[in-house]
Formats: C-alpha cells, structure tokens, sequence
C-alpha cells in the first residue's frame, strides 16, 4: 500500500523544521537556521508575509479580535491597524540586523475570497498602505471561503526557502502537493537543519507557535 499524501506545511511540522504561525500572530524566521514559516486554519483571515533571500516575517490577522465588542463596527480595522504596527516593529529590528537590508525584500497579502469578492476589502488596503510605508510593494494572493476542511493543504500559507544564495523563497497558498509521498518530503526536509533556537531580534522565540 502507498503511503498517503501530506500536505508540505503537515511534514514541515512533523518534523520540527516550521515556525508556525498561529492565529493573532506574527513571528520570523531565519533562513540560515530553519527553511519554512506557515500558518493553517485559514477561514477569512487575512495573512502577511514579507521575505528576502535571509528570512521571513509572517503574520495571522483575524477578521476581528476575540475580545472585541460585537457592536464595535471598527474593531476588525484597528485590529489589523495594531497587528501591521507590530509587524512594521519587527521588519524594522530585521533591518537593523540585515535580514532585510543586504538584499532585496517583497510583501506578500493574502486573503479570503468570498462569492468571487475580496472577503475584507478595508482590512486588505489597511495592510497594503502599511506595507507600502515601509516602503514596500505587496503581490496578493487569494483564497476561497469557506476553505474545504477535507482536502489536504487547503487554508494553508507557507513561505520555504531552498537555501540558495541569492535566491528568493516561494510563497504558497493552499498547497495540496498531491503527488508528493511522505518518503519524498521527508527526503525535501532532510536538507534543512535542526533545532530550536532564539531570534536575536528580540521577542520572538522561533520554532514555536507565535500565537
């Protein structure tokens, strides 16, 4: 019998080699020590990310916090107004000790499709216009709600790198890799290195969940 099929953001983390990235968080990752950052679970949520060839930044921002009153018709904006300030901190401290700075850095937006609509319209712009002041152009990528639970990969983001100098990570959205067996991504992880380390850029403990 063949082995199933895994999604990659399931054998990254089975193996230990995953910042993941839970709700209402954001966290980084160094590409030198680990080669992937991801979050799953999600169901309109919008998702940022921002990488070079050195590392990545990436943040989960709910539609609304969960301490939020339900007759605060702008609690879902300042939420992602609060989430992007901590997100332009950490890019900031990236560029201080040159994640960012020696070579070139590109934002990512991704967010929920809803009957052929963006989801979170005002949220969207909010995180672009933040990305955009710190001087960054954004690509956005997509995906549909409501996420089918069933299919493997489905509400997922993941950002890997190859590890090769000069190069860029991919960035991926609801990758499903049906194809891949659990042999051949366990032989993709097996370039990456091990252990749980510290960030030095203060406050993020990668290789943990950043929720």
């Amino acid at each position: 019998m063949s082995t199933p099929s895994e999604s990659l953001i399931t054998a990254y983390y089975r193996a230990g080699r995953l910042v993941e990235v839970l709700m209402d968080g954001i966290d980084f990752v160094d590409f030198q020590v680990l080669s992937a950052i991801g979050t799953r679970n999600l169901n309109s949520c919008s998702v940022v990310v921002i990488t070079s060839e050195k590392g990545a930044i990436l943040a989960h921002i709910p539609p609304r916090p969960c301490y939020a009153s339900a007759t605060d018709p702008f609690a879902g904006d300042n939420y992602a107004r609060e989430m992007m300030s901590r997100v332009q901190e950490l890019y900031e401290r990236g560029v201080t000790h040159g994640y960012f700075a020696a070579a070139p850095s590109s934002g990512h937006v991704v967010c929920a499709i809803l009957e052929s609509k963006t989801a979170l319209p005002d949220q969207v712009a909010i995180i672009q216009n933040a990305l955009h002041d710190i001087g960054l152009d954004s690509a956005t990528h997509t995906y549909k709600v409501p996420v089918v639970r069933n299919v493997v990969g489905y509400g997922t983001v993941m950002v890997v790198s190859d590890g090769q100098p000069g190069r860029m990570p991919s960035v991926y959205v609801d990758v499903t890799n049906p194809s891949l067996s659990r042999a051949e991504l366990m032989a993709i992880l097996e370039r990456d290195k091990t252990g749980g380390y510290t960030t030095d850029i203060g406050g993020y403990a990668f290789g943990e969940g950043g929720g």
